[in-house]
């Protein structure tokens, strides 16, 4: 996996395209601006891909990861457990109170004018691997099942409130959905018994 990013176009590049990603770029772009372009896109990814470390070593908050992460999604977050009850939301989630699908300020579990939407349509899910976009209560989200030894741990799911859904949400989310797992377990393992 490679992608080759060419400043104008080439009839060589045709080669390149049958082998790899090729992005053609209009030819009268800047190179050291199209190069400062695509190395912060890679610094963006670098710096949360750092700060969900740095939260999972400091103390695992759940909402911390997804308020973190909202930059790169540019929509709200929020994770529920195998009861259905919220484990964290993130920054704009906490502000979604008019939201149909969650209010997490209102008592941690989904709104029941939803729940039972959601369990209608995510029972029909809660075996899938892959991320999944669904509509509930015309809200397009992305629900990814989290799973731990085959498991059922929760989900995952991003509302599309600020930017439509997007293809390559899919493996960000999968990436997060880690992140999510290693904090459930560290979450568990300090609670009392």
């Amino acid at each position: 996996g490679c992608v080759i990013i060419s400043i104008g176009d080439s009839l060589r590049l045709e080669r390149y395209r049958k082998r790899c990603t090729v992005i053609a770029v209009s030819p009268d772009a800047d190179f050291y601006e199209t190069f400062n372009i695509v190395q912060n896109i890679f610094d963006s990814y670098d710096a949360w891909e750092d700060e969900l470390s740095q939260i999972i070593g400091e103390d695992a908050d759940i909402s911390r990861l997804l308020t973190c992460s909202e930059r790169i999604f540019g929509n709200p977050l929020f994770a529920i457990d195998a009861d259905f009850r919220i484990l964290g939301f993130s920054r704009l989630a906490a502000t979604l109170e008019a939201n149909p699908v969650a209010n997490p300020v209102s008592g941690g579990s989904l709104r029941l004018d939803a729940f039972d939407q959601f369990l209608e349509l995510h029972d029909l899910s809660m075996h899938e691997r892959e991320p999944l976009v669904l509509t509930l209560l015309d809200q397009t989200t992305l629900n990814y099942n989290l799973f731990e030894s085959d498991v059922y741990r929760g989900c995952l799911i991003v509302l599309y409130e600020g930017r439509p859904y997007r293809p390559s949400d899919k493996p960000l989310v999968e990436h997060l959905g880690k992140y999510l797992l290693v904090a459930m377990q560290q979450l568990a393992a300090r609670a009392p018994e």
